[in-house]
C-alpha cells in the first residue's frame, strides 16, 4: 500500500550564478499514480523480505538496505515477482496485488 504524492512538489534548483531557489513544480495525475505504484510495489517487497527467516528485520530496516542498494540471494524473487493488480483507492492511497515465486522463509 502507499499513498499518492501531493499535487505540487517544492524543488531546489540552483542557477547559473551558483544561487539557490525554490520552484513549485505541479505533478499531473498519471504521474502521481505512477510514483504510487512504485512505492507501493517497493513496500511489498519489503514486506515480503521482513518475513524471511535468516535476516529477520523490521520491514522499515528493510526499505532503508533497498535504499541503499542491498543485494542478496532473495534478489531474483524479488525481480520475479508477478504484478497481478493495481487498486486506487480514494481519496489518495493505492495498492498492489504482488505475486512471488519464493517462499521467504527459504532466505
Amino acid at each position: 500500500m502507499s499513498v499518492l504524492p501531493p499535487i505540487n512538489e517544492t524543488i531546489e534548483t540552483i542557477d547559473q550564478d551558483g544561487n539557490t531557489k525554490t520552484e513549485q513544480r505541479f505533478l499531473g495525475l498519471a504521474e502521481r499514480r505512477e510514483r504510487c505504484r512504485r512505492l507501493a510495489l517497493v513496500n511489498a517487497h519489503t514486506k515480503w523480505l521482513s518475513l524471511t527467516e535468516r535476516d529477520r528485520v523490521a520491514q522499515s530496516e528493510w526499505l532503508l538496505r533497498l535504499s541503499m542498494g542491498a543485494n542478496g540471494p532473495w534478489r531474483d524473487c524479488l525481480d520475479n515477482a508477478i504484478v497481478r493488480r493495481f487498486y486506487y483507492d480514494t481519496p489518495d492511497s493505492c495498492r498492489v496485488v504482488a505475486l512471488y515465486p519464493c517462499l521467504p522463509q527459504n532466505y
